[in-house]
């Protein structure tokens, strides 16, 4: 979540309280008989062009903050550019530098607005304001600036928390530090707190568990203890960019549980009959509980309803205002009060829709889902144990774009990792209704017998607004299979016997043998070996699927030991590698149950270390020059069956590092998401065009017929470099070089306007 209200008075609201630089009328304009020399001793020298003075404090007080080594060096630079704050530390001096456009982000122009307002001869009054700068250069100066012990320390001394449990505490051994990213994200996220909000949340503890470590429940990305006021976070929260943005969601989720619990039974018996009854003691969802609710998860019960709308608030205020909007005016009322969020798409970017009938209500059911659907399972009457499986769902509504297709599951009732997915149809009716319908085939040869449960059904339409209809009082069905409800026998790990040794470099590929003290059997189906890289602080995987035909595994015969061969890319840079967990998968078979067995490597493990060598000290990744991306309509048919399509060019660099997976997302003037997928060998393919030595990437957006009239933002790119595989080499499944680029986090805006199906005020 990215906050725009750049400068505010305190008086109205109060952003970033953690963070935010708060002066008094006269400090403010007291600046400004102040010399550059004056402002601390730490600064050695400032070239370049004069900023205003209230930025020079602004840096000041973020380095005394976080208590960042100098002297310093100031430069502010004419570079214009994505990277507004970069630094070179000397043995010396530390020198930070700062791009032309920087200041522009702290609002070197809207300092002087406020200097003529309040400083001018004749203004009285001493009120304070806070100016809040946007949280892409304070994150930037943080990440290039700062380290990563003086961002644990400064956010312990901000906020009273242990960012780890003490040695001889309990999971002190399954936790880990946070890494340099991983803080920022954290201080990012109480940027976006207000203060009231901050003091009535029950946290003493924020802990990170181990790279590749399940939590205690496994499903779970992140937990809160009650009693202990403890919130852990996992790989799931922290690194998987494709489930959330670097967890800013997540961490937001955890801060509401504990918000909740900071609060008296009367606020939260008010929050929960909005969609909740008590019944005996119990919440029970009401009969219409399946709409006003910003997720599926939210479902689940009312304290977990209040954390996803409380992380909502924040990181999914338009989203939140459509799907629940009686839990959005209780936040505004009783929770953030007079604090209001909005996203790219709103009133931060000052824009304005157009279209005066955005699809913003999601679809509905004339009846309940219990009258609404139909399942019918037919065994054939012979050895095979195939079933015939029929799904439908009748009178389903929507008001403009139609019903989208939707997934929905059968599950085994005593092993969920049996499951039947059904991929339904959308058809519209003579009476403007749609049915969802699906006709498919079991394949017993991945079943068991027994019952299975219908899941959540949602229910969405094509302008991708959701509604979930929950499966209770649905009958189960029974489905035949050949494979075993049986779980398989396991040996204990003696993690002290796990080996790893050195293999030699083939064609450049550092590579690692890997002995797992437990004998090969042949239900084995794969093993995941989770390496860290401390001085990348990342991980990468290797997926060995256990067949003795594939070369990452060189055990030869069942009931011998596992012995796994993995090398790295030789695009890495040379490092400092280690095993942090492994997880072993097994397959169903008629004798025994599928499973998964997940082993964590204790901390103290140097025998588990090693090194890959491969002549290079840095890691060269592709990039964007996105501040000199260009637009252009295109008007031709698409594969979308529409005639409008946006032409995207991008100058490229570092284009030769390896081949590309870029996904765009832009933003509709209702706030969803339109995504696109450019890969160097897939179906979307943009191309490299050779300009003057510079390489750009150009590729085509197609839109659907008759898109929504507005502004469209061009949002984020989320960038993969995928470096070339060695057939004959099992190597690491990269998760290191992804990088996600949000525009208006660098200071840029990219938009164009669609009215009557033409492009407009392309920016």
């Amino acid at each position: 979540m990215i906050m725009m209200f750049i400068l505010i008075w305190s008086l109205l609201i109060n952003l970033s309280s953690a963070f935010a630089l708060e002066m008094t009328r006269k400090e403010f304009c007291d600046t400004q008989a102040l010399s550059k020399n004056e402002f601390s001793k730490a600064i050695l020298k400032i070239e370049g062009r004069t900023p205003h003075p209230a930025l020079l404090q602004t840096i000041i007080r973020l380095i005394e903050d976080f208590n960042i080594p100098g002297p310093f060096i100031i430069h502010f630079t004419d570079y214009v550019g994505p990277k507004k704050v970069w630094s070179l530390k000397l043995s010396t001096s530390h020198h930070i530098y700062f791009s032309k456009n920087a200041p522009d982000l702290l609002l070197g122009i809207e300092l002087e607005k406020i200097e003529q307002e309040v400083c001018a001869p004749g203004s009285r009054g001493d009120k304070t304001f806070t100016i809040s700068y946007t949280n892409t250069v304070i994150e930037q100066f943080l990440r290039n600036v700062a380290t990563k012990e003086s961002l644990a320390t400064t956010l312990k001394k901000r906020t009273g928390w242990e960012l780890r449990s003490s040695p001889g505490e309990k999971n002190y051994d399954d936790e880990q530090e946070f890494r340099t990213e991983e803080l920022v994200t954290l201080i990012k996220q109480l940027m976006d707190i207000p203060q009231e909000i901050f003091k009535k949340m029950k946290i003493k503890k924020l802990t990170r568990w181990r790279y590749g470590a399940p939590l205690p429940e496994p499903d779970a990305s992140a937990i809160y203890f009650v009693n202990e006021e403890k919130i852990i976070f996992s790989d799931a929260a922290l690194m998987d960019q494709e489930k959330d943005v670097y967890g800013e969601g997540t961490i937001l989720h955890e801060m509401g549980h504990a918000f909740w619990y900071g609060q008296s039974e009367q606020f939260q018996d008010k929050f929960s009959s909005i969609s909740w009854s008590k019944n005996n003691g119990r919440w029970e969802k009401l009969a219409s509980g399946s709409s006003g609710f910003i997720s599926e998860y939210s479902m689940k019960s009312p304290e977990e309803d209040f954390a996803e709308h409380f992380s909502g608030y924040i990181h999914h205020p338009e989203r939140l205002r459509s799907s629940a909007p009686k839990k959005n005016e209780f936040l505004e009322k009783h929770a953030f009060t007079d604090v209001s969020y909005f996203t790219t798409v709103a009133e931060n970017a000052k824009i304005k829709i157009d279209s005066p009938t955005p699809d913003t209500k999601p679809p509905w059911l004339e009846k309940d889902f219990i009258s609404s659907y139909r399942l019918d399972v037919k065994a054939r009457n012979d050895q095979s144990k195939i079933s015939d499986i029929y799904f439908e769902v009748n009178k389903a509504q929507d008001d403009l774009s139609g019903i989208a297709p939707a997934l929905i599951t059968l599950t085994h009732t005593q092993n969920k990792n049996y499951k039947i997915f059904i991929q339904t149809t959308p058809q519209k009716r003579p009476d403007g209704s749609f049915g969802l319908i699906a006709s498919i085939i079991s394949d017993p040869k991945k079943l068991a017998p027994g019952n299975y449960r219908l899941g959540t059904l949602p229910l969405s339409d094509m302008a991708g607004n959701t509604q979930y209809y929950e499966s209770t009082g649905i009958p189960e069905v029974f489905i035949d299979g050949f494979m075993s409800l049986e779980d398989p026998s396991k040996q204990d790990i003696d993690v002290a016997k796990i080996r790893i040794d050195p293999l030699p470099p083939i064609d450049g590929y550092p590579g690692l043998k890997v002995t797992l003290p437990i004998p090969y059997e042949e239900n084995f189906k794969s093993v995941h070996l989770n390496w860290e890289f401390p001085t990348l602080e990342g991980k990468t995987v290797h997926v060995c699927t256990l067949s003795r035909s594939f070369p990452c595994l060189a055990t030869e015969r069942i009931g011998d030991q596992v012995v796994i061969h993995n090398y790295f890319h030789k695009q890495y840079p040379s490092s400092i590698v280690k095993l942090a967990s492994l997880t072993i998968n097994r397959k169903a078979t008629e004798k025994t149950a599928e499973d998964q067995e997940n082993i964590t490597i204790p901390v103290n493990t140097p025998h588990l270390e090693s090194s890959i060598n491969t002549g290079k000290d840095y890691f060269d990744l592709i990039d964007l020059e996105v501040n000199q991306m260009k637009l252009k309509a295109v008007a031709k048919e698409n594969k979308e069956g529409g005639t409008q399509n946006i032409e995207i060019s991008i100058p490229l660099t570092n284009a030769n590092a390896g081949k590309y997976y870029i996904m765009t997302t832009i933003r509709s003037p209702t706030g969803k998401s339109i995504l696109d997928v450019v890969n160097e060998d897939g179906v979307n393919s943009g191309f490299v065009l050779d300009e003057g030595g510079t390489k750009y990437l150009r590729f085509i957006v197609p839109f659907k017929k008759n898109p929504e009239d507005g502004i469209y933002m061009i949002e984020s790119f989320r960038i993969k470099t995928e470096y070339p595989r060695h057939k004959n080499l099992p190597l690491d499944q990269n998760q290191l070089s992804e990088k996600k680029i949000k525009l208006i986090e660098r200071g840029i805006k990219r938009s164009f306007t669609i009215k009557d199906e033409k492009f407009t005020d392309l920016n």
